[in-house]
């Protein structure tokens, strides 16, 4: 899950140079660098980013119409690209039908209302809780597998979805991607607090990934600039992304955080 890293100071500073086009992926960050709603966040990072990841932590707090239209617009004219992760209160494999089908409404609202911006990947959680562990992972699975059918039953292209990794192997819902057809979102992040190895999973899976959730980790703490890196990994790292088509999310949520990665990527970039 998310843990919101606040600056000290409310900071609305801008970017000495444009990082647009610079690489190969299309380079991204949250709709939070700003203390300040998702359309004054677009607006201010448009001119230096390729795509801003639309994240919608509830299913009951979505942006309006109005701002849909807005964000719309300012894709029209300055060519800012969207992605968008679907709220984090959607259960797909939660034993109760009703849960599991207000997750699914969840999805069907979100991708009707950000339809016209063309999101280039919806990401989505697997939620592993209680109900997945041990004797239940096989009921979990199938019920995540029946709900994302049912998901795909309303028209979204199966490749538009985005598996985040999360608390758990992504082999336990490799099966599930496979055989739909969607997508991964690989959260370096996520894998690197789990134990795993980023390079094995870029390695591995980056022919299927839409999308890729990139930021520090340090001491526990997550959504940190890069800064905080070991800087030969992380230029490892970047060495499978140099044809890589899809897009990279610095996923951090203030400006020094953004700054300070967006220099730590250029340097690397140029090494690499």
């Amino acid at each position: 899950m998310f843990s919101v890293v606040k600056s000290d100071k409310v900071n609305f500073s801008t970017f000495s140079k444009s990082y647009r086009r610079r690489f190969p992926f299309r380079l991204a960050t949250t709709s939070f660098i700003y203390p300040d709603h998702i359309l004054p966040n677009a607006m201010r990072l448009a001119p230096y980013l390729d795509e801003m990841e639309l994240i919608l932590f509830e299913s009951k707090n979505l942006p309006d119409r109005e701002e849909i239209s807005d964000l719309s617009a300012l894709q029209d004219k300055q060519g800012l690209s969207y992605n968008v992760h679907l709220p984090l209160d959607i259960f797909l494999g939660h034993p109760s039908d009703k849960t599991r089908e207000e997750g699914i409404a969840a999805v069907h609202e979100v991708v009707t209302l950000t339809g016209r911006l063309t999101p280039s990947t919806y990401t989505l959680h697997y939620v592993c809780g209680d109900d997945c562990y041990e004797k239940n992972l096989s009921l979990w699975q199938r019920r995540i597998a029946q709900s994302t059918e049912n998901i795909l039953k309303m028209g979204i292209k199966p490749g538009l979805i985005s598996v985040e990794t999360l608390n758990y192997p992504l082999t336990w819902v490799e099966d599930i991607i496979n055989d739909l057809g969607l997508s991964i979102c690989l959260d370096l992040g996520h894998i690197s607090l789990g134990g795993g190895d980023p390079l094995y999973y870029l390695d591995k899976y980056l022919e299927k990934t839409a999308i890729i959730h990139l930021y520090g980790v340090y001491q526990g703490r997550d959504h940190l600039g890069l800064d905080v890196l070991d800087e030969a990994a992380l230029a490892n790292w970047l060495r499978l992304l140099k044809e890589y088509p899809g897009t990279v999310s610095i996923e951090v949520f203030s400006f020094h955080h953004l700054q300070t990665s967006l220099e730590v990527l250029e340097k690397l970039w140029e090494k690499v």
